[in-house]
């Protein structure tokens, strides 16, 4: 139970290298913790970041585009170090694209014509009980009619143009729309037609195969939607084929592409020196271990630097502790520093344990305490760990004391608490402000000295 030593490794390589010791670096995480490389290039001759764009993005991005298009779910599998050229991965997307997008196309443009369609057989249906003839009203020399629909939030704006001359016709209403049709002169109808743009009407133009009388004209829409649907259905087939035969390759790729682009995110690690890349990572492995990482990697060269050659530059190790589940919550409490070489958690754990146990011995707080831990999130949080352990012993106590919130017993006591409810509290938060207290002065007392 204490904080472990790291040691500054230099691991030079081959620019063809590059991804290869990248992945590498990502897979073993847990143990190598590289420096960021702006902090190591600034202002020294001859040495830059290596801060190229990612080659994946664009590609990636294309990527999710085709998959939106087919359905495709966009979760990345197993990765197992899999590599594929951008080139490849275009090859494969443009392949597949070349016999959606037509598909796609076709298959929009006939939705958005079957739904003016059916805004044409909604306005035609809602003045059906009307005597009008379409090619008498289309022919007409001296008035112009607009069909459409008005959102309702617009409507009450028609009152403050009670002086223009034009006729509105309210035919229906929903939750969103007010549908009807207006009349006015021809030589007006311009000005008639701004002023209905300006409360949002949105104008229904009946297609050319809707004429004469209404019912004949409703007939001849229902007919065209329903033709429409079927190619729909046809062209979503063709669609679904094509999903069917490239599915499988298309997530392979997908999730290469995706694992590629989060290893070069890391790029911002490397240090550039022209035909060599170079990384600097803090590890708590020894030499022979970090070269057993990377001896698959031709060419290689790894040095062990003294961890503080940097501080300087801001380049500090990090603090790697080894706790159990049972002290690593109380590392929250006194978080450990570059310059510690003493790590209380333990301790902080052994007497939060025993204090809670003591002085807030009961079965009431400790069943509390517990779920305040698992409200706090005591999977993801150190503070609900924290209130789950003391409500653990807490409980523990409360079995020797017998006794629920201090105030029912439950059985005759094991052992007799020697306080009364609100001493137990109050020794409580004491004892646990004084065991802080004690351990932040070792820790201050055994740091040692860190070069700035």
């Amino acid at each position: 139970m204490a904080i472990v030593p790291t040691h500054l490794y230099n691991v030079t390589f081959n620019s063809s290298d590059l991804m290869k010791v990248l992945l590498l670096t990502r897979e073993n995480s847990a143990d190598l913790f590289p420096q960021d490389s702006r902090l190591l290039a600034n202002n020294v001759k001859g040495v830059k970041v290596l801060d190229q764009e990612n080659p994946y993005n664009d590609t990636l991005e294309v990527m999710y585009h085709l998959l939106d298009n087919l359905g495709i779910e966009k979760t990345a599998g197993e990765y197992n170090g899999e590599e594929i050229t951008v080139e490849k991965a275009a090859s494969l997307i443009e392949e597949v694209s070349n016999q959606l997008d037509l598909a796609i196309q076709i298959r929009d443009d006939i939705i958005k014509d079957r739904e003016e369609n059916f805004d044409a057989l909604q306005i035609l249906k809602e003045i059906s009980n009307q005597n009008i003839n379409l090619d008498e009203l289309e022919d007409t020399k001296y008035i112009k009619c607009r069909f459409g629909r008005i959102p309702l939030n617009e409507f009450d704006k028609l009152k403050y143009y009670n002086e223009f001359p034009f006729i509105f016709k309210k035919y229906s209403e929903n939750k969103d729309f007010i549908w009807g049709i207006y009349t006015g002169l021809t030589k007006d109808i311009a000005e008639i037609d701004n002023l209905f743009n300006s409360i949002s009407f949105e104008l229904i133009t009946l297609p050319d195969f809707a004429h004469g009388p209404l019912d004949s004209a409703i007939s001849e829409l229902k007919t065209e939607c329903n033709a429409m649907k079927k190619y729909i259905g046809h062209i979503n087939d063709r669609i679904a084929i094509i999903r069917k035969q490239y599915e499988q390759e298309l997530l392979r790729t997908f999730t290469t592409l995706y694992n590629l682009k989060l290893i070069f995110d890391q790029a911002r690690y490397v240090v550039d020196y022209s035909n060599k890349h170079a990384i600097y990572v803090f590890s708590t492995l020894t030499l022979k271990e970090v070269e057993s990482i990377f001896q698959d990697v031709d060419g290689i060269r790894i040095l062990q630097l003294p961890g503080n050659i940097y501080n300087s530059k801001g380049i500090h190790p990090p603090v790697v502790t080894k706790n159990n589940f049972f002290a690593k919550p109380f590392e929250e409490i006194l978080r450990p520093r570059c310059s510690d070489v003493f790590d209380p958690a333990f301790l902080l754990a052994i007497g939060s344990a025993i204090i809670s146990a003591v002085f807030l011995g009961d079965l009431g707080w400790g069943a509390m305490l517990m779920i305040l831990g698992l409200l706090f999130g005591y999977r993801s949080t150190n503070i609900g760990k924290i209130f789950i352990s003391m409500g653990i012993f807490a409980f523990i106590g409360g079995i020797f004391y017998g006794t629920v919130f201090d105030t029912f017993q439950v059985y005759p006591a094991i052992l007799m608490t020697p306080f009364e409810p609100v001493q137990k509290i109050l020794y409580f938060l004491a004892g646990m402000v004084v065991w802080v207290a004690v351990m932040w002065l070792i820790r201050g007392v055994t740091n040692k000295k860190v070069d700035l």
